[in-house]
């Protein structure tokens, strides 16, 4: 008994060890091929991380090559980072049902790289920011909704922007007081100096000004007093519904109006016939609450990065 108990301990622990020791990775055709984590197996893990649906990840570099890589243990997905010379977790943050993942890391000429991943499950969206000279300054904004990377540019921030799964790339103006000469521009944390804030936005010098007037114009005009412009746009599968449901008012409206301070036959008719200032007056209020739940437009131009999308489900 006591042999058979420790052949099947031997062949537990074995399978435990093949099994931890499977990676998915990229074949470069768009599938995907399983084969022998020697990350895992026999490099050196250098930092782990909780992602939401409760499962861990890890940065690892490997003993023969030195390549760097991340490995999702609840997938068994590897993303490589085959450029990486040196690689660190900078920072972790849960978003809604992912977890925005950002890795500083060194290439050959240049000293400071930005991997951003996305991550869900086995979904996960890639960018690659950086401008190869300094750290960003990372801020949470929008309630939580949104992650601002602002690079120092000669005049202006140079801004990445995360949310709901899409990364949008635009410059705006610092604003009084930032030193975009402060070497280094942020912490290892990508934290800002104490007392630095995010700056609003405002378009750089050399922008379209045709292209960025009405949208500024209104984005003022919905936001409220006070309050940064967002630079949000809504999601496209939200932006529909929402301008559905801030159509104008019907003409009775104005009609009606008109019809009040013209003459008292006028004011006798329209008091005869109530329905269309009900109508209108609905309208308007669902008018207002489509404008208060759709975040206001974007302030400047922006241009939507295209990530690289690793997803094992296909």
């Amino acid at each position: 008994m006591g042999i058979q108990h420790r052949r099947r301990t031997g062949m537990a622990i074995l399978a435990a060890v093949l099994l931890a020791g499977c990676a998915v990775q990229p074949n470069g055709r768009g599938g995907v091929v399983v084969g022998m984590d020697s990350a895992q197996l026999f490099g050196t893990t250098l930092a782990t991380f909780q992602l939401q649906d409760g499962t861990e990840g890890a940065l690892r570099r490997e003993q023969n090559n030195g390549a760097f890589s991340i490995k999702l243990n609840g997938s068994m997905r590897v993303v490589p980072l085959p450029k990486a010379v040196t690689a660190r977790v900078a920072r972790v943050t849960p978003m809604g049902t992912r977890t925005v993942l950002v890795l500083e890391t060194q290439e050959r000429n240049c000293p400071y790289k930005y991997e951003v991943l996305s991550i869900q499950g086995s979904d996960v969206l890639h960018w690659s920011l950086g401008n190869c000279n300094d750290r960003p300054r990372v801020f949470l904004a929008e309630g939580g909704q949104a992650l601002y990377f602002d690079f120092p540019a000669r005049d202006r921030l140079q801004r990445n922007i995360y949310t709901d799964g899409r990364m949008l790339n635009a410059a705006t103006l610092p604003a009084s007081g930032i030193d975009l000469n402060t070497r280094p521009f942020a912490d290892a944390g990508l934290n800002p100096p104490p007392g630095a804030a995010l700056s609003p936005a405002r378009p750089a010098p050399g922008l379209d000004a045709q292209q960025t007037g009405t949208a500024q114009r209104d984005a003022q005009a919905g936001a409220p007093s006070g309050d940064i412009v967002r630079v949000i746009p809504a999601p496209p599968h939200k932006a529909g519904s929402a301008a559905g449901g801030a159509a104008p008012a019907p003409a009775s409206a104005t009609t009606s109006g008109t019809s009040a301070t013209s003459s008292a036959s006028a004011t006798s008719a329209a008091a005869s016939q109530p329905a269309p200032r009900r109508s209108a007056s609905s309208s308007a209020g669902n008018s207002a609450q489509a404008r208060a739940a759709t975040p206001a437009p974007m302030s400047f131009p922006a241009q939507e990065v295209a990530p690289i999308h690793l997803d094992l489900r296909k």
